[in-house]
């Protein structure tokens, strides 16, 4: 009996977990399903479809009672008139729409955001375990790490997501996403740096120091980059060619990942390119790269409404300068997109 009591209590835990393992799947969704239900409804979806008093009681429950000076009936207004001046812009909502026009730079602007994803060494991070244990790491300690640091990451990164919103409002989207790929190039660069004198002498310090770095650059993606990529490919398309936009960049998105990915087994592996650690030399380029692109083309999207938005790209405002652009909206909501335009062109030569 002393003997099988503790086997039969193992055979039960093992039991109790295969179980559990087996039915919690179909827990999520009826989670899933409450959250979606009592999640309220978009009021740029009422508004098109001309629901204009629903959409009016969502922005209430949407609007914070600290914000005193949000004018609701202003801003339902300016979305209203925002509907109609893109459905006079952009009759046909197709995706040819996003590839003609002023629609063709917004959709080229947010399928670089999406391929940053790809170009700024997120691969590395996808073979982590193995990326470590090709560093001269134990296979042991190379998963504890992984473990460790998405954990890590997590935690941290979910309590910074708090604070970043107060963060968004003074420092802008651009600037931190322009400053995270930024530090992106550097860690990248200093795991390749790392890297060489490792393969010289195998000891296990540059393997930790590469493996602390790594993590770093985890942190650094969900804090800047990774959140930032949706934040700005839902402000930049166009109200009307949201949805299509972000199609077609995710499409080229997914069409880089399938280019790339395949290629970091081999930069990894002994019986391939045996790179190693030294991988991290190739992600500076595309880093480098990314950072030119969003310096040049990335506008910074704080404080506009998407009425602005579509008056700075059809004046063909250098996206760099949108920050500093004024954009006279005393218009009624009845204005014409062309009228405002001329407005805007005016007080640019002024």
């Amino acid at each position: 009996m002393g003997i099988q009591d503790p086997f039969c209590i193992a055979v039960r835990l093992q039991f109790a977990s295969l179980l559990l393992t087996r039915q919690s799947p179909k827990v999520w969704p009826v989670i899933l399903i409450s959250i979606v239900y009592l999640a309220p409804e978009s009021p740029w979806w009422l508004i098109r479809r001309g629901r204009l008093d629903e959409a009016r009681t969502i922005m209430k429950r949407l609007t914070s009672a600290r914000n005193i000076n949000y004018d609701l009936e202003k801003n339902l207004k300016l979305m209203v008139a925002t509907t109609e001046d893109e459905c006079a812009l952009d009759s046909r909502t197709t995706y040819w729409a996003c590839l003609s026009g002023p629609n063709l730079r917004r959709t080229l602007i947010v399928i670089g955001i999406y391929c940053i994803q790809t170009f700024n060494g997120n691969l590395i991070r996808g073979y982590s375990t193995y990326f470590l244990q090709q560093a001269g790491m134990a296979t042991t300690n190379a998963f504890n790490m992984t473990i460790l640091g998405f954990v890590w990451c997590w935690d941290v990164v979910t309590l910074t997501q708090f604070s970043r919103w107060d963060l968004l409002p003074l420092f802008g989207r651009r600037t931190i996403y322009f400053w995270g790929v930024c530090l992106m190039f550097v860690l990248m660069l200093l795991i390749g740096s790392l890297g060489v004198p490792q393969a010289q002498t195998h000891e296990s310090a540059y393997s930790w120091a590469i493996g602390c770095v790594l993590i770093s650059s985890s942190f650094l993606y969900n804090c800047s980059i990774g959140p930032l990529t949706n934040t700005l490919c839902s402000e930049i398309p166009s109200a009307l060619l949201r949805s299509k936009a972000l199609a077609i960049s995710r499409w080229t998105y997914v069409l880089t990942g399938i280019v790339a990915g395949p290629l970091t087994p081999y930069m990894l592996n002994p019986t391939a390119w045996n790179w190693s650690a030294k991988t991290g030399f190739f992600w500076p380029g595309p880093c480098f790269l990314s950072a030119i692109f969003t310096f040049s083309f990335v506008p910074e999207t704080k404080n506009r409404t998407t009425t602005e938005m579509d008056l700075l790209f059809e004046m063909n405002i250098t996206p760099r300068a949108f920050f500093k652009q004024h954009v006279n909206l005393t218009a009624t909501a009845n204005t014409n997109v062309e009228e405002v335009g001329r407005t805007l062109q005016m007080e640019k030569i002024r």
